[in-house]
């Protein structure tokens, strides 16, 4: 009898071990399946905003170089480039007949924060609703703008600036920069969200 129960318990271990390399192998199976969609839909964004930015000849990943300001200002206003923003939209706001965009992006290699007050007509405001603009969640879009300013607001930045209140919450210490951009809309692209189920 106690061998019987012996051999049944070691089955049962021996068969519960199997179970468990079977469950965990599906597990990682499924992560690695969540992994690949996720790059796929990654690339494709990279994609989409890469071919925007070659229709309009505009600059892009001008933000993961560590420039000064005034290069910035070069870059944009006396080249007289275009520029491809990626980042989120904190409010639209709308001005007599035209909407102001309030675009912010945060580049956290330099630690460097950027926003931009971009003037879109009503007409292509009304394109750009339809593709199902909300505040429900942080939306990753890229804009492509004309510059018509560049400051360095620093000096004006709030103590506390937080993504959900319409600011972005940012502690700049001398090597952080906060630069606002002023400019006129000319297209977008609206990434795929990046959530696989």
């Amino acid at each position: 009898m106690k061998k019987t129960s012996i051999f049944i318990l070691l089955s049962i271990a021996l068969y519960s071990c199997g179970v468990k390399e079977k469950v965990n192998d599906a597990r990682s199976d499924s992560t690695e399946i969540k992994q690949t969609k996720l790059n796929s839909i990654k690339s494709e964004n990279k994609k989409s905003c890469s071919i925007l930015s070659n229709k309009y000849n505009a600059v892009a990943n001008w933000d993961s170089s560590e420039l000064y300001t005034y290069q910035i200002q070069d870059l944009f206003l006396n080249k007289n480039n275009i520029i491809s923003f990626i980042g989120y939209i904190s409010d639209i706001e709308k001005i007599d007949t035209i909407y102001l965009l309030k675009l912010y992006a945060l580049n956290f290699e330099n630690i460097n924060m950027y926003i931009a007050d971009v003037k879109i007509s009503a007409s292509a405001f009304e394109k750009f609703k339809t593709d199902k603009v909300n505040r429900e969640h942080f939306q990753s879009y890229c804009f492509i703008f004309k510059v018509n300013s560049i400051v360095n607001d620093y000096q004006r930045q709030p103590a506390n600036f937080s993504p959900e209140s319409e600011r972005v919450e940012a502690f700049l210490n001398p090597n952080q920069r906060l630069v606002h951009f002023s400019g006129d809309f000319i297209d977008f692209y609206k990434f795929q969200e990046e959530v696989v189920n």
